[in-house]
């Protein structure tokens, strides 16, 4: 089954993103919704993902140690920052984003991020 890691610290907006990701998605699709890094590695090493949507300016800079240590493992599946910093764009992609989005046009562009991110028949078993 696909799987999507969004790491997002305000809980409205988790919840938001992650209700319109599972209404995008195929139905089998599991949607994780954490809150900081920490979390989001955790539940990646449990079940690895196929996608991550991650903010970038949290407290604990959750974007930049959450790519740096997924890419330093080697783990090379799509990581699409949020963020609606002008100046988190450079970081952003020196950490290895695949793709960098203003926050607030999220959920605009969630389908053509889902429809190219996130194929159809992808399966990645647990680790």
């Amino acid at each position: 089954m696909p799987h999507v890691i969004i790491v997002e610290e305000e809980p409205m907006l988790r919840n938001l993103f992650v209700k319109f990701t599972e209404a995008l998605c195929p139905p089998a699709t599991l949607i994780s919704g954490t809150k900081n890094d920490q979390h989001a590695l955790q539940v990646f090493e449990e079940m690895a993902a196929d996608l991550i949507i991650t903010d970038f300016e949290t407290p604990s800079l959750a974007g930049p140690k959450l790519i740096h240590s997924l890419r330093s493992k080697g783990v090379n599946i799509p990581i699409v920052v949020a963020s609606d910093l002008p100046e988190a764009v450079a970081p952003a992609y020196d950490a290895g984003a695949t793709l960098f989005v203003e926050k607030t046009q999220l959920i605009k562009f969630l389908p053509i991020i889902i429809s190219r991110y996130l194929p159809p028949n992808s399966h990645h078993p647990p680790t």
